[in-house]
């Protein structure tokens, strides 16, 4: 599997709730340099706007569905919960039903995890440039009707593993400013609409332009990296 390049520096062993052991092996090797595909002719560019009812909306017009493997996955947990609960603590019936839980808590971990590997590769083979909100979801997830989404949909995880596949190919991530009003700007004209409420799920403009909301804010996302792209390599 690895070249004479690959040297194994060190094996890792843990345990996990579940009671299954694991080994993480790390190797050391040479980086090889990495040709910038962001400045070609033709470079893929796309804009990504977080959303609530899909993982992503994107501003080539389609969206990421999500399969919600937390929110699937919620009353099968409350039952296993409800069983821990009536078991005499330390006893072995506790120990089992205690295993019960991991065993479904790892699952959507790993069932999240393999979502997210998959769906970062495949953006970073498809596309040069992604552009996204710099958004603060630790501090987002302490809201009481956002939290259970944004611990099931794991956006941040996304954005780690796609930044780092996307270096890799020699492209970039880029972040757009939190309070850069991508939702309220039109992507047409670029008129600012200031009293746009989060209730109002699309945008409408005095120039005409009509769109889904986060359609709209996904284009702005990728014309503003745009720009901030063209700043940095001046």
């Amino acid at each position: 599997l690895f070249s004479n390049n690959y040297k194994l520096k060190s094996v890792t062993i843990s345990k996990e709730s579940d009671c299954k052991y694991y080994a993480s092996l790390l190797y050391e090797y040479e980086k090889k340099p990495v040709e910038n595909q962001t400045d070609k002719p033709f470079t893929y560019t796309l804009g990504i706007d977080y959303s609530q009812d899909y993982f992503g909306v994107l501003s080539n017009g389609k969206v990421i569905p999500y399969p919600k493997y937390l929110i699937m996955n919620i009353e099968k947990l409350k039952l296993l919960q409800q069983r821990l609960s009536r078991c005499t603590l330390y006893s072995n019936n506790w120990y089992k039903r205690k295993n019960e839980v991991s065993r479904l808590h790892i699952k959507i971990r790993n069932q999240r995890k393999d979502f997210i590997n998959k769906l970062a590769k495949e953006m970073s083979n498809k596309f040069d440039i992604i552009v996204i909100e710099d958004l603060n979801f630790q501090q987002m997830s302490k809201s009481n009707h956002l939290g259970k989404k944004i611990y099931d949909n794991s956006f941040g995880m996304f954005i780690r593993k796609l930044s780092y596949k996307l270096e890799q190919n020699g492209k970039r991530l880029i972040k757009v400013s939190k309070y850069y009003p991508s939702s309220k700007r039109c992507s047409n004209c670029g008129h600012i609409k200031q009293d746009l409420k989060l209730s109002d799920r699309v945008y409408t403009c005095n120039c005409g332009n009509i769109m889904d909301r986060d359609y709209n804010a996904s284009l702005n996302i990728a014309i503003e990296g745009i720009r901030i792209l063209a700043e940095v390599t001046i």
